[in-house]
């Protein structure tokens, strides 16, 4: 290991009264912090004696004080503290173990920051100069930044909001969206660091350039920065045979979405494709302001909004999968009810699963398709107790429900007297939920009523 630094020789006090060695402390933070070696930011303690404490690590590289290094060189260190800091406190849950780390912060100057292998360390931590009046909140107050706030307007000044901006800042990036001023603010920025803007507008139609990036210096006082869009000058609103090309993705995978319908509705006109193996649907229109776009894919939620379309070349469009429930057959739709069960030679049973739905019509096996405000849901798996082994059942809508009250009956329909298990799975709004309960007697049943 690296020693870093030894206390014997300087006057400290715990800043903790609590009792305990200081070894046991750093056990408590590896408890807290092993994850993602976030501990390594706090130096391990070895205690020699009562006055003196080596301080080590396990990284190798070169050591580098803080207070040696040249202001470039410090700025940086004070955003890669700032990012472990940060870090640190996400990992913690409770207020118990905050204050904890509230004491471990603690540090009795800026001799005791050290930069090794491009992580920040602290030795001497939980420890203050033993005078009165000892510093306190140190590191705290050297990442205490300035305020930066951002106003998108447009070229004839008006606000933009909700527009998705991207900001690098203290080596990290986030995404952030203006709110109905068109601003975005960010505390806490870091004093004398350089703060970058990406604005992507490739997929709207309304601005001239495709990104916007820019480069701010914070410096000692609070800053507001105005960016200003030039919005695109419409000379022919009705120019004929407008193309959009859309690419559908899956939005958890990020792979792209084969057979998926496409459907674009104007005052005066609208289109309708399906897209290819790429991916991909070419729309065309002849009125360019705003449609109507509605997307449609099994195994998909539909996706329904307002889109202008005027000069718009390309729009990459996200999809939100449907859950499969793993282990149940049948097609996959929301809402989705399954029914399990087991079935031995023994023991054969047929259970069966209804549905009534807001339009007072029931699906059942006699009755399996149903269409209910337009929508079809259908019971697409149905066993007989000559099934033996995994027995399931399965209602579904592939491509949306009527909002409104389903009442669930699950019927023991052929059997004998003895107990059955059966789970009943619902996914409802994207969510899952599961039960179990037991049917004994033939024509004995389960009720269980959700609104969707």
């Amino acid at each position: 290991m690296q020693i870093i630094s030894t206390s014997k020789g300087r006057n400290l006090r715990p800043v903790s009264s609590s009792s305990g060695r200081i070894i046991s402390k750093y056990r408590r933070i590896k408890e807290l912090f092993s994850m993602d070696k976030n501990h390594l930011t706090f130096c391990e303690p070895d205690e020699i004696s009562a006055d003196e404490i080596v301080w080590q690590t396990f990284l190798d590289g070169e050591k580098k004080r803080y207070i040696e290094l040249d202001e470039e060189g410090q700025r940086y260190v004070r955003a890669k503290l700032k990012s472990q800091v940060n870090r640190l406190y996400k990992i913690v849950q409770d207020n118990t173990a905050k204050k904890y780390l509230d004491l471990f912060l603690q540090i009795p100057s800026l001799e005791d920051i050290y930069l090794v292998d491009d992580r920040v360390i602290l030795s001497n931590w939980g420890f203050l100069d033993d005078k009165f009046n000892a510093k306190r909140n140190i590191i705290k107050k050297l990442l205490r930044g300035v305020i930066l706030s951002l106003k998108i307007i447009d070229d004839k000044s008006e606000v933009i909001q909700d527009l998705k901006v991207e900001i690098f800042s203290n080596n990290e990036s986030e995404i952030f969206m203006t709110n109905s001023e068109g601003y975005i603010q960010l505390v806490d920025v870091v004093k004398n660091s350089l703060v970058k803007i990406e604005i992507d507008l490739s997929d709207n139609s309304k601005f001239e350039d495709d990104k916007i990036q820019k480069e701010i210096e914070i410096m000692e006082l609070d800053t507001e920065i105005t960016i200003t869009l030039k919005k695109k000058k419409i000379k022919n609103i009705f120019k004929k045979n407008a193309k959009v090309t859309f690419t559908i993705y899956d939005k958890e995978s990020g792979k792209v979405v084969e057979n998926a319908q496409i459907i674009l509705n104007s005052t005066f006109d609208n289109d309708k494709q399906i897209t290819d193996e790429r991916g991909k649907a070419s729309l065309k229109l002849d009125f360019k302001k705003n449609a109507e776009m509605i997307i449609t894919a099994n195994g998909y939620y539909k996706q329904k909004s307002e889109i202008e379309i005027y000069n718009l070349q390309r729009k990459e469009i996200y999809l939100k999968p449907i859950e499969k429930l793993e282990g149940k057959e049948g097609k996959i739709g929301d809402p989705r009810i399954n029914i399990s069960w087991e079935n031995t030679t023994q023991n054969p049973q047929d259970i069966d699963l209804h549905l009534i739905t807001p339009c007072k019509d029931e699906i059942n096996y006699q009755n399996k398709i149903v269409v209910c405000g337009g929508f079809k849901g259908e019971l697409d798996i149905d066993k007989r107790e000559d099934t033996i082994g995994n027995c399931q059942e399965n209602i579904v809508w592939e491509n949306g429900a009527v909002r409104g009250r389903y009442k669930i009956r699950v019927l023991k329909f052929v059997g004998d007297d003895k107990s059955t298990q059966i789970t009943l799975t619902i996914l409802n709004n994207g969510k899952v939920s599961e039960e179990k309960f037991v049917l004994k007697k033939v024509k004995d049943s389960y009720t269980k009523i959700f609104e969707h």
